[in-house]
């Protein structure tokens, strides 16, 4: 490719930022065409592009409306990518609210504004729902989905809307609405962020930054932690199977961790001197009994890899975000 063109896609590149994160931790059956696009392996001419295994685990990434019509999907290792996950079944010039890599069902769930589309790694599309579907009227009882989460029995739908809570059973085709604005805590909050951990669902005030927890078993929410960050604006929640939750705040400029009592372990403001600009998306990557954070730094257009030990995130390692995603890019596409 001449350099004029590379240095074309390079600023195109540069002027998205990775917005929200999944972590995929499957992708048996999957690959990579000579056109970087994610297919599945059984249904590509092998006699006519050559295939690469997608290796895992890898990060899914979305982009502001209309920047990319697709998903960006990079190996953690580095080693290639990153690669497209194209859909047509998606309206890309319509904001992505969250994504949610279920492990069970194999697919990643895309939630948008007004609906969300579950489908696996080559945009195979397996189910999509909107309101009509739903059973909601149009208008003031139509959807706003903000955000998206799962555990081993539900996909959970935050609804600003409502605000209310979609429940999605993944075993039988039914599905429940929570309504939380008769929640005397909730009735006034601006919900922006929903996490999950076993029986304990979590979602982020965006108006106080407080950050509220639901009990499945019980039905009981409660404050889970004060306001986090300096910021009240939460970007997005992510938590692991321990039920720590990590805080990203959007205009704080850091990101928190909090432990099972909603007590903060470790703010994170900076990292190897470098202050952190407009963090957004956050996932957790849980390996071999390790986890890892994964960052959407959406000011500096990087995607930051942090080990978490059992308490707080851990810079001895001295990680940086996954090799220049720009030039990566470039890479891929000349």
């Amino acid at each position: 490719m001449p350099n004029q063109s590379s240095a074309k896609i390079e600023h195109d590149f540069l002027r998205a930022s990775p917005k929200r994160l999944a972590v995929c931790t499957c992708t048996r059956g999957f690959a990579v065409n000579s056109s970087n696009r994610v297919v599945r392996a059984s249904d590509a001419d092998t006699t006519q592009q050559y295939l690469s295994p997608l290796t895992q685990p890898c990060v899914l990434m979305s982009f502001d409306p209309s920047i990319f019509n697709y998903l960006l999907v990079s190996p953690l290792d580095g080693s290639a990518g990153p690669f497209q996950l194209h859909c047509d079944s998606i309206d890309w010039d319509k904001e992505v609210t969250g994504l949610h890599w279920d492990s069970q069902l194999q697919q990643v769930i895309v939630a948008q504004p007004d609906r969300i589309t579950a489908m696996d790694l080559s945009g195979g599309v397996s189910l999509q729902l909107g309101a009509d579907r739903l059973g909601l009227r149009e208008g003031a009882d139509s959807l706003n989905i903000c955000g998206v989460a799962g555990n081993n029995d539900s996909i959970l739908l935050l609804d600003r809307s409502g605000p209310r809570l979609l429940v999605l059973s993944k075993r039988r085709p039914i599905w429940s609405i929570v309504n939380l604005s008769s929640e005397p805590l909730l009735a006034n909050a601006d919900l922006g962020s929903i996490a999950a951990s076993g029986k304990s669902i979590f979602v982020g005030d965006n108006s106080t930054g407080r950050i509220f927890k639901l009990c499945i078993e019980t039905g009981r929410v409660t404050v889970h932690s004060e306001v986090v960050l300096g910021s009240p604006r939460l970007c997005q929640i992510a938590a692991d199977s321990r039920g720590h939750v990590v805080v990203s705040g959007f205009t704080s400029n850091s990101i928190a961790v909090l432990n099972t009592d909603g007590k903060v372990l470790q703010t994170l403001a900076e990292v190897r001197g470098n202050p952190l600009r407009l963090p957004s998306g956050v996932a957790v990557l849980e390996s071999g009994g390790s986890f890892t954070l994964l960052l959407a730094e959406y000011g500096r257009m990087r995607l930051l890899v942090l080990p978490l030990t059992s308490s707080y995130l851990d810079l001895s390692y001295r990680t940086e975000h996954i090799s220049d995603l720009c030039q990566q890019f470039c890479r891929v596409l000349s």
